[in-house]
């Protein structure tokens, strides 16, 4: 004898769930992953739209003219300013877990164009470290949208030489990033304070090149 079962309303409710939630994945998603999109009441979080200049860096480094690729070749300078930024990494995070109010307030960098022109504009940097290998936005056909992303990079390097702050070229965009934890490269990046880490912020200053960087008078 063979046994029919009914269909329950639980059943129903159940099923309807599991239609529900296959529909709010995105397509091509995988449905095991261990860490899916998060949801609102809504549906599925959208992903942060990246700000204007954000959109104008990651459209013009698919367009901007051919630039010789960048040597990756291990330099003292290079060294010297990683170990120096992990150290600084290694304070600030340690803060931040201790008291996070605390460890905002009292940050030792910041990275970014933005936050960079930002605290320059407090005069509260100490150092500025940029990358090597940034994108050459500027352009002979007078493009405004590439011209200000010139002038934004040249816009730190005269606020340095007018603030006397060090200006130091060093390393990659894929190394800062690296070593400062971030999941993207970082093209600039503000030293705040360098406490604890002077021993390092010696060495640094050792392998400055004077012609490529500006030297404070009081260093």
């Amino acid at each position: 004898m063979s046994v029919v079962r009914t269909t329950t309303h639980s059943d129903r409710k159940r099923d309807d769930g599991r239609r529900r939630t296959r529909d709010m994945q995105p397509s091509g998603a995988n449905a095991l992953d261990a860490n899916p999109p998060a949801r609102t009441f809504r549906g599925v979080q959208k992903p942060k739209k990246a700000s204007t200049l954000k959109q104008n860096v990651l459209e013009l480094r698919y367009t901007a003219l051919s630039v010789p690729p960048p040597t990756t070749a291990q330099n003292p300078l290079d060294e010297a300013v990683l170990e120096f930024l992990k150290a600084l990494f290694t304070f600030q995070n340690r803060l931040f877990h201790e008291n996070q109010t605390k460890a905002h307030a009292k940050r030792r960098y910041v990275c970014g164009f933005h936050e960079v022109s930002k605290f320059l504009k407090s005069e509260d940097v100490k150092m500025v470290v940029m990358a090597t290998n940034i994108e050459n936005f500027s352009q002979p056909d007078g493009d405004e949208q590439r011209n200000r992303l010139a002038e934004t990079v040249e816009g730190i390097e005269v606020q340095c030489s007018t603030q006397n702050v060090l200006l130091v070229k060093a390393c990659i965009k894929r190394r800062l990033g690296k070593v400062l934890k971030k999941t993207s490269p970082v093209s600039v990046v503000g030293v705040l304070r360098p406490d604890g880490a002077e021993e390092l912020w010696s060495r640094v200053l050792q392998h400055v090149d004077a012609d490529g960087s500006n030297i404070p008078d009081s260093q």
